[in-house]
């Protein structure tokens, strides 16, 4: 497994900080996720994801949503309402990802796939719905109330907990939302 910080050039003209993790073993699928991490920010544990998913052959791109020009706290509450209206930054930094990982030379990648944990899941589903992506897995995360935001997305397969007193009737929300 090989590991890099690497930045990722935004339209803006700004750099964002992400993790690109390599496979020893590529699975011959072409393919490489962008994990997108919680509320709580860039963290060991979406490197534990990443790592997780690399063990199975795939390239993983996570970036910090949170690498902006300002102050940290005035960055989350730009992502949060990013996150709350469907359009803004993030998901500027979500499309750079995507073409970064198309035109990086490390490893050939013709397919890309999302994988959002929390916060990240409601980011991935929304951005999915609206971006050449293969597949979609959001875990938790707000799933809109409305099934208009998701029309067209990708193949989608999530995890949500029944017993979550915020989310966790979301899961259920998003099978009536696609019809499943």
């Amino acid at each position: 497994m090989q590991e890099q910080e690497v930045g990722v050039r935004l339209p803006n003209g700004d750099i964002m900080q992400a993790r690109w993790v390599l496979p020893d073993k590529p699975n011959g699928l072409n393919a490489a996720v962008i994990a997108i991490h919680d509320i709580f920010g860039y963290s060991e544990d979406i490197e534990r994801i990443a790592r997780r998913l690399v063990d199975h052959g795939y390239a993983v791109l996570a970036p910090n949503l949170y690498d902006r020009p300002g102050a940290k706290p005035l960055c989350v509450v730009k992502t949060l309402k990013a996150h709350e209206s469907g359009k803004g930054y993030s998901f500027d930094q979500l499309e750079a990802c995507r073409l970064w990982l198309l035109e990086q030379t490390a490893l050939p990648v013709s397919q890309v796939g999302l994988m959002g944990f929390c916060m990240g899941g409601r980011f991935a589903l929304l951005y999915a719905s609206r971006a050449p992506v293969q597949v979609v897995a959001p875990f938790y995360g707000g799933v809109p109330k409305n099934a208009a935001p998701l029309s067209g997305i990708c193949p989608v397969v999530g995890g949500w907990g029944r017993k979550d007193l915020v989310y966790g009737d979301h899961g259920e929300r998003l099978a009536r939302h696609l019809g499943t």
